[in-house]
């Protein structure tokens, strides 16, 4: 069947990565309506699930501004990305179109009849086994490379008016609406007039800051050199926070940290590579599986 694809997504697709709209080349990108739905539904959650939904939703209303969504609007890399309401049933199939998946794969199925080529995109092994079932075409969404810049970094700067950070310095929790901060994520605050005149502050939630716990700037003597490395101590000194991850060039002190850590905490210190953990806690040769 020659011409352009149509890739139907699921709503984990976006969740996953909310860039995956840009994935598929000069090809029609079909989002039903359900899975529209279900983006307002986890957006308001304070977590990465919603941070994406958020990410997705804004992309849209970018979008919107370009064209009518429910005729296709051209994307930056060529293809078009379109909005369907064909979810009402599936012919030649009694499925219970309460459940959002049917929904979706209705869309799919009224898209096949129409002659197109369709390509279910689901995170959903069952999703996906149904849409086999109905005789359509379909894949798993695995980003192929991941771009550094667009990994969540830990820390943003924003720009404020100079009293928003003069009240930061006199109140100990200082609220700031609509910011839609992520919790434990590190905000500079920087001001519009003054670039000299910043704060350094550590998110409670959505749109709360705190200041940084001056108990938690050394470990075992050894004093961060970068806000970077003040970050990873605020965060690996806290024990209300189990697990962390760090992630940065070789260098910036990601190892030392953590050695530093074990022996504040007097604790042993491992340093195990992927396939060393996947065999200590999975099994013997389940890392080359």
């Amino acid at each position: 069947m020659k011409g352009p694809k149509h890739f139907v997504l699921d709503t984990n697709v976006l969740l996953h990565n909310p860039e995956s709209i840009n994935s598929f080349g000069d090809n029609y990108v079909v989002l039903p309506m359900t899975v529209i739905e279900e983006l307002d539904n986890f957006k308001r959650t304070n977590d990465e699930l919603g941070r994406s939904a958020r990410q997705v939703i804004r992309q849209l209303d970018h979008l919107r501004s370009e064209g009518t969504l429910k005729n296709g609007v051209k994307l930056p890399n060529g293809g078009v990305l379109k909005i369907s309401l064909e979810e009402k049933s599936i012919k030649g199939a009694f499925l219970d179109m309460s459940i959002p998946d049917n929904r979706i794969l209705a869309v799919a199925t009224n898209l096949a009849a129409q002659k197109e080529k369709v390509i279910f995109v689901s995170k959903d092994i069952s999703a996906r086994l149904k849409a086999d079932a109905l005789g359509i075409e379909v894949m798993d969404f695995e980003q192929q490379k991941c771009d550094f810049d667009s990994l969540y970094s830990g820390w943003r700067e924003v720009a404020v008016a100079g009293q928003i950070i003069d009240a930061f310095y006199k109140e100990k929790i200082l609220t700031m609406p609509g910011k839609d901060f992520i919790a434990n994520e590190f905000i500079i605050l920087r001001d519009q007039e003054n670039p000299k005149h910043t704060g350094f502050a550590r998110a409670l939630g959505r749109d709360s800051v705190t200041h940084l716990d001056p108990a938690f700037e050394s470990a075992w003597e050894l004093r961060a050199r970068s806000k970077e490395q003040r970050m990873a101590l605020e965060l690996l000194l806290d024990p209300k926070i189990n697990l962390i991850t760090l992630i940065g060039r070789a260098g910036t002190g990601k190892t030392l940290l953590a050695k530093a850590i074990a022996g504040e905490a007097d604790v042993p210190f491992f340093s195990i590579s992927g396939s060393d953990f996947v065999e200590m806690f999975v099994g013997v040769g389940a890392s080359r599986v």
